[in-house]
């Protein structure tokens, strides 16, 4: 089962190890079956800031 949140801070890198702009991020989180049919779905909001 997927939390609802995310306490944990990131460190802000991409894939490629690149800082990302800071911002308000929506993401969709989806749990598929082999067929690709949808079991579960939860979108949150993530915020990348910089300390000031």
């Amino acid at each position: 089962m997927l939390s609802n949140s995310l306490k944990q801070p990131r460190n802000g890198m991409n894939d490629e190890r690149e800082k990302v702009p800071m911002g308000i991020y929506i993401i969709l989180f989806e749990a598929l079956d082999s067929g690709g049919n949808q079991l579960q779905a939860m979108k949150t909001v993530v915020v990348v800031a910089v300390k000031l």
